[in-house]
């Protein structure tokens, strides 16, 4: 089943945690795939994303907790205090921003 990432929110965990902004995207741009695997220190999940946005905010180059929202509603999100997300941004006439992301499943 495709799933259609509506829209991507950010927490800077630096700066002001608990607080999630829309980042900017442009639509049907993103691609998400989850997958886990087993290894000698447990399961690990890890999570791949992807999108293109027309600008970027200073808050999105820091530390980050990340929130996807599908079209259908389903939600999944990653990083944390601990463990936090960065993104990847390459700016040119579109900036592409890209994630990879390894946590011990839950």
């Amino acid at each position: 089943m495709i799933k259609i990432i509506r829209t991507v929110y950010y927490c800077d965990l630096d700066n002001n945690p608990g607080t999630y902004y829309e980042s900017p995207m442009i639509p049907a741009s993103g691609h998400y795939r989850e997958t886990s695997s087993s290894e000698d220190s447990g399961r690990i999940r890890k999570v791949e994303l992807s999108y293109n946005a027309p600008y970027v905010t200073p808050g999105m180059k820091r530390n980050l907790a990340i929130l996807v929202v599908f079209d259908d509603g389903d939600r999944r999100s990653f990083g944390s205090a601990d463990l936090p997300a960065r993104l990847k941004i390459v700016e040119d006439t579109v900036t592409s921003i890209s994630c990879e992301h390894q946590s011990p499943e839950r």
